[in-house]
């Protein structure tokens, strides 16, 4: 039974400061006239609506005779602009009534979704995606299990002065799959994949700090409500481009045209509309996510040092593949993604590293409010991963012309000067093990280990 897998996390009791459940309010709850599957649904009813009403009014338009198009000019261009006039400001106005202030970031957002149907959003979303990993959802008892639990627990604790904290179903799903990912439904139900613990690992052992960043930034949409405030704003857009959408269907003559048409149409308002916010999203779930670390008393020192090196992984990855796939020369990684950020539903790592860095004086002085141990001033993730770069640096030439040979015998190889493995017997097959983790993880997870060593 999937249910059996899925217990409560949260063991924290309300401040006396925050108020009882039943009466948290942050804002004016106002609901929408509708089934929220309207909501989910909004993209392709608005498309679908558009084809059919523009193609059936061009050509119930086009068996009118001359004459009578003329007339029915005259008599309905003043109607068209009262209705437009009026559709537009019920919008206006729909949209005003809609708009509350973020408590935590200041930020002016549109909902149109109450708690409850967000709530019954995610709760579907949620049986779909318990049916499919059925079979890969590890059991409350297992060691890895229990430790992420401990880190959702760490951040719970230390941010129950937060209200949202209370009205959440706080639960842990770890997923047995090598995916390199971790998310919250708006209901509280924390997702992570075994994957992201073997990233968030050093030679088997959890580095809690670094799960602590991640699950705060995941914790963080849900609190601020991202889920909700997305599906509104995408319906809001949906919505007004109806109208115009439909009118254009009308006005073209082929149903080709109009069609290429829409779909570009579509594909602008996504790159200039859509995308921007959602990473825009992303960043305020990093800013909001780290000071929920903070004050759970993480290392937050790991958060810039984390996005620092997952972009030197994805050019690692980005490098050994191409290089392998055309057994050719060295390639330039950064050409592959310079159009891929711009199309990107989060923002480049290179910009959440220094967005994070510029947030971890506050952050460090929350730590210090809330009592939190010293960090350890011998330890600097940013300075180990500044040396993995060196050594990528210095090595690159060299590692790229044996990845063909490592890849072909499925085994991790030493490169030579100035690398070192002063145990060979340690040394492990991780693509047999792990057949699921990049190259660039395996080499990036050995170097932490101190497989690989730079040398003096």
């Amino acid at each position: 039974m999937i249910l059996s897998k899925i217990s409560p996390i949260l063991k924290v009791t309300p401040c006396p400061t925050t108020s009882p459940l039943s009466k948290i309010r942050t804002s004016p709850v106002h609901s929408v006239p509708f089934p929220p599957f309207l909501v989910i649904f909004a993209k392709p009813l608005a498309m679908v609506s558009a084809t059919v009403i523009g193609r059936g009014a061009r050509f119930a338009w086009g068996r009118i005779a001359a004459a009578k198009k003329t007339e029915l000019k005259k008599k309905w261009t003043k109607w068209l602009w009262i209705t437009g006039g009026v559709i537009g400001g019920c919008v206006g106005w729909g949209y005003a009534s809609h708009v509350k202030e973020c408590p935590y970031t200041g930020r002016r957002k549109f909902v149109a979704l109450s708690t409850e149907q967000i709530n019954r959003i995610a709760e579907e979303a949620l049986e779909g995606l318990l049916e499919e990993y059925e079979e890969d959802i590890v059991e409350s008892n297992n060691l890895l299990y229990q430790q992420v639990t401990k880190v959702a627990n760490r951040i719970l604790e230390g941010n129950k002065n937060i209200p949202e904290i209370f009205g959440k179903n706080w639960t842990i799903l770890l997923v047995n799959k090598d995916i390199e990912n971790a998310f919250v439904l708006p209901t509280g139900h924390i997702f992570v994949f075994k994957g992201m613990w073997d990233l968030c690992s050093n030679d088997g052992k959890l580095n809690e700090d670094k799960l602590g960043i991640i699950l705060g930034h995941e914790m963080a949409h849900a609190i601020l409500g991202h889920t909700a405030e997305k599906l509104s704003r995408s319906s809001l857009i949906e919505s007004c481009l109806l109208v115009p959408m439909a009118v254009m269907w009308a006005f073209v003559p082929s149903d080709g045209i109009a069609f290429i048409t829409h779909w570009f149409i579509s594909k602008v308002v996504d790159i200039c509309i859509e995308l921007p916010f959602s990473r825009e999203i992303e960043s305020e779930a990093d800013s909001f996510g780290l000071k929920l670390a903070a004050k759970a008393c993480f290392d937050v020192r790991e958060a810039p040092a984390f996005w620092m090196s997952t972009k030197l992984m994805a050019e690692m990855n980005a490098t050994l593949e191409e290089c392998t796939k055309n057994n050719a020369d060295i390639v330039d990684a950064d050409s592959y993604r310079t159009l891929e950020l711009y199309l990107s539903t989060h923002p480049a790592d290179d910009t959440r590293h220094k967005q994070l860095q510029e947030s971890m004086e506050e952050a460090l002085a929350i730590r210090q409010e809330c009592r939190c141990p010293h960090l350890d001033s011998d330890y600097d993730p940013c300075k180990l991963v500044d040396q993995m770069r060196e050594w990528w640096d210095d090595n690159k030439d060299a590692l790229i012309k044996d990845t063909i040979e490592a890849k072909q015998s499925r085994r991790l190889r030493n490169v030579g000067v100035p690398l070192a493995i002063p145990d060979l017997n340690r040394e492990k097959n991780y693509n047999e093990e792990k057949p699921g983790t990049s190259y660039a993880v395996q080499v990036f997870n050995i170097f932490r280990a101190g497989l690989i060593q730079v040398k003096d």
